[in-house]
């Protein structure tokens, strides 16, 4: 499902195609609809987590970082947690597989930072 509707848009077309072959349409094209923003503000948030989870990676170690941007990232955390957990809370079952996948596959905290890999060979 996000990767119809945010790579393509699919749901949105297809809901409106059935639209206009019910005659709720005289033009074939998209209209705004409650549940089509609601759609693309959920695959936009979920995004939006994963890329402030990969931000601290990005961060050189001898750079300091202030207290105030740490502070900053956690509250940013902290928000996209209760987004989260605010939709999952209405009964929606793909924010509980987002928060599952976020734990395990983004790690990351406002703690870390780049390392430089080790190559390994001769």
């Amino acid at each position: 499902m996000f990767n119809f509707e945010t790579h393509r848009g699919l749901f949105t077309l297809f809901k409106t195609l059935e639209d206009a072959l019910n005659g709720k349409l005289d033009v074939v094209g998209p209209s705004p609809e409650e549940t089509n923003d609601a759609m693309f503000i959920n695959r936009s948030n979920e995004l939006n987590w994963m890329i402030l989870r990969l931000i601290p990676c990005m961060r050189r170690k001898e750079l300091v970082w202030s207290d105030e941007w740490t502070k900053k990232w956690d509250l940013l955390e902290e928000s996209f947690r209760m987004i989260n957990e605010g939709i999952a809370d209405l009964g929606k079952k793909i924010p509980l597989a987002h928060l599952e996948m976020i734990e395990m596959k983004f790690k990351f905290g406002s703690d870390h930072y780049y390392i430089e890999p080790k190559l390994s060979g001769p």
